[in-house]
């Protein structure tokens, strides 16, 4: 698997690889992008990837989902979503998939049209490093996810 030049540090997506050949994009494309061993990302319009998680990293993210899934389906809190999870963020064409997201209760009636992505930030994001992500490529995606008004974000280190 080849991967792409990767952004430098400088960019508003240090933890990902920019996708060459392609333009400006929405977030709207996330939910048309192959299935390809990537997951695919939106930051100010530029289309991103970074890498598939292997199988402790995909383990951890599944056990904290299916506990945070129980604990707030349990107290009708609100929804938790998986890793393939699209979320929009306002003001900007940027559109993040946590690798667990959970938002309130109260906000699902803001999602008008449920075949496109949550437009809105979760208002809590778990990601989990992978080996090929430092800790400041992830306090980098923490920043933009609290930008953007999530409330809590956890990176979780297997």
């Amino acid at each position: 698997m080849t991967t792409a030049p990767a952004f430098p540090r400088s960019s508003p997506a240090p933890w990902a690889e920019i996708v060459p050949g392609y333009g400006p994009v929405t977030v709207d494309i996330l939910l048309t992008m192959p299935d390809d061993g990537y997951i695919y990302e939106v930051v100010e319009g530029v289309l991103v990837r970074v890498a598939g998680s292997g199988d402790e990293a995909t383990r951890l993210g599944l056990r904290l989902g299916a506990h945070l899934l129980t604990y707030a389906e349990s107290r009708r809190l609100g929804a938790v979503t998986g890793a393939d999870g699209v979320y929009k963020f306002p003001g900007a064409e940027t559109g993040l998939i946590p690798d667990v997201g959970f938002y309130a209760a109260e906000r699902r009636a803001q999602i008008t049209d449920r075949t496109k992505p949550v437009p809105f930030p979760p208002d809590l994001a778990v990601e989990v490093a992978s080996p090929s992500q430092g800790a400041s490529e992830m306090a980098a995606k923490a920043r933009v996810y609290l930008r953007a008004g999530t409330r809590l974000v956890w990176v979780v280190w297997p």
